[in-house]
């Protein structure tokens, strides 16, 4: 088999951002100029009949970079921490800007499926823990800094979380059900890595996507903005497509406070910034023990990523807090803030 040997090393010129699109354009040739490489063995001939098809190169590292193109369960681990995103500074006392509020450990199980003619998706299963930043354990309670009642956290189990790669003219254009994004933009060379450029953008009513009327502080209309990035090493000579690239992720997520916090958007004025980095692991057991044994005894659907699509719109934290910690008791979220403090 002929190796490609691509001399990635000495581009270290960056693309100049294109306004509008999120697109990259290089002033030296970038990596996308290259031939992709065969495809590995084992990876499924529905899936292969899509990938055979993208002549960019980059757009395949991206994917390889955020799950297993062989349809096998790859898994990630992310730490998130929540600030207060307060425009104005409406309560410098209780609430100031850019306060740091409270942390999160989170683990992603995924699987490449193929979902149309031209997409193909990688469908998640995520738990987010609340945890100590100083010692990384689980915490189960938490302060409000406004009102001072500590009230319970629960973790955050999404059942569905989807991202779509769309073929369109040789490229894989990446996005989520109602969120769509340019291809993935590359910078040739960023430090020895390759990186990818991801936003996201949503807007949507929890009543009209998934029946819920509450209005979670936020007026029920549910809006995130995303901007992600996405890097792994260079790779100089590639016999085979890669069926996992190992990549580092960080984003900057601004949308309303968690749920579990009691922190309605309307009342304090403000919203959180969600800052995650996320690392591919290889499996379960480079979890923290806690944290793989709250996995098997309480979560265990984790370590089943779906095989289709089980749900149109993609789970967040207010529908899942809505379907674990509301509707079984009858609680709005109001009332669930009302009755749930435990000092």
């Amino acid at each position: 088999m002929r190796r490609r040997t691509f001399a990635i090393g000495a581009m270290t010129a960056l693309g100049t951002s294109l306004a509008g699109n999120g697109l990259a354009r290089a002033v030296t040739p970038t990596l996308s100029q290259f031939p992709p490489p065969p495809l590995p063995l084992g990876v499924p001939a529905n899936i292969a009949d899509i990938l055979s098809k993208v002549t960019n190169l980059n757009d395949l590292l991206l994917l390889a970079g955020q799950t297993r193109i062989d349809g096998a369960v790859a898994w990630e681990a992310s730490d998130i921490t929540v600030y207060a995103d307060m425009p104005g500074n409406p309560m410098p006392d209780k609430l100031p800007h850019g306060a740091e509020l409270i942390h999160y450990t989170g683990l992603r199980a995924s699987r490449l499926v193929r979902t149309g003619d031209l997409t193909l998706t990688r469908l998640s299963r995520i738990l987010y823990v609340p945890v100590d930043p100083r010692t990384g354990n689980r915490i189960t309670t938490w302060r409000n800094p406004v009102d001072g009642k500590e009230r319970p956290v629960p973790p955050t189990f999404l059942r569905t979380a989807k991202r779509v790669s769309t073929l369109g003219e040789g490229r894989l254009a990446v996005g989520t059900p109602d969120a769509a994004s340019a291809p993935g933009a590359i910078a040739p060379s960023v430090r020895g890595n390759l990186s990818w450029n991801v936003p996201l953008r949503q807007a949507h009513s929890l009543a009209e996507k998934f029946g819920i009327t509450d209005d979670f502080g936020f007026g029920n209309h549910y809006t995130r903005l995303v901007s992600g990035q996405i890097a792994a090493p260079l790779l100089g000579t590639l016999p085979v497509l890669p069926v996992v690239v190992s990549a580092a992720a960080n984003s900057s997520t601004i949308q309303p406070f968690p749920p579990e916090t009691a922190l309605a958007e309307s009342d304090v004025r403000g919203r959180g910034l969600y800052a995650e980095t996320a690392q591919s692991i290889s499996d379960l057991q480079q979890a923290a023990p806690w944290l793989r044994e709250l996995v098997t005894t309480t979560y265990p659907d984790l370590l089943t990523p779906p095989t289709s699509a089980e749900t149109e719109w993609d789970d967040n934290r207010w529908v899942a807090f809505h379907r674990e910690q509301l509707a079984p008791h009858g609680l709005t979220w109001r009332e669930w803030c009302d009755r749930t403090p435990v000092t």
